[in-house]
């Protein structure tokens, strides 16, 4: 069996989700702010949308406060809860116990880019929150302050991502900057299983080129 595909929308919608599913997309992935009642609403019918195509869902909660994620993720029930890099470590292992049997907790993994000259201590990272979490998605941090990563467009040290893959038991999701030009290398380099991209797919209002969307997909199974 090949790679998986997970792509992340910036605005997301039921028209946009259907479409990533009816292509093939493994994994659908999103935010919502925790204020925003229509945006609950739509992560609920986009969570029962990936059920009805066999996918998986994502979702990121933009709220540091542990009882306000703790209640929209029982509320959504996504497959995964997406944890980026603004959150609180300490809290991660107390949400994982409290959201067993609804979602588990994705953890993003901080990874220097591409000929950096610094080490983050990504596998080590890494096989920490392997300890609770049930998956892991690695991302590009552009500098030594790990609190902000992701979301740059910019490829990350593949090296770093196949130690971290080879180092855990449960799934990596291989992000940052992946694009339908280089994602079959990465996926070579590597060894992932699974592959995200945002940035490379968007149109300028941030929504999703589904033409360029398809092309991705396509290269990934064709590895």
């Amino acid at each position: 069996m090949g790679a998986m595909t997970q792509i992340y929308c910036r605005k997301p919608s039921v028209g946009e989700m259907l479409a990533l599913l009816e292509m093939g997309v493994e994994y659908i992935a999103w935010h919502l702010h925790p204020n925003d009642g229509k945006s609950i609403i739509l992560s609920r019918q986009l969570v029962d949308l990936a059920k009805l195509h066999g996918a998986s869902s994502t979702l990121l909660i933009h709220s540091l406060k542990l009882h306000e994620l703790e209640t929209i993720a029982r509320m959504v029930q996504p497959d995964y809860l997406l944890m980026s890099s603004d959150r609180n470590d300490d809290d991660m292992p107390q949400l994982a116990r409290r959201l067993t049997g609804h979602s588990k907790l994705m953890m993003s993994v901080p990874v220097a880019p591409s000929g950096a000259n610094y080490d983050l201590g990504s596998v080590e990272i890494a096989r920490m929150y392997s300890e609770y979490a049930g998956a892991l998605t690695v991302d590009t941090c552009l500098n030594t302050n790990t609190s902000v990563f992701g979301c740059t467009g910019k490829v990350n040290d593949w090296e770093t991502c196949r130690d971290i893959i080879n180092a855990v038991s449960c799934p990596v999701i291989l992000a940052g900057g992946l694009s339908t030009e280089n994602v079959a290398e990465s996926i070579r380099v590597t060894g992932a299983t699974i592959v995200d991209a945002c940035t490379s797919l968007e149109l300028p209002d941030k929504s999703k080129n589904i033409a360029e969307c398809r092309r991705f997909v396509e290269a990934v199974k064709n590895v």
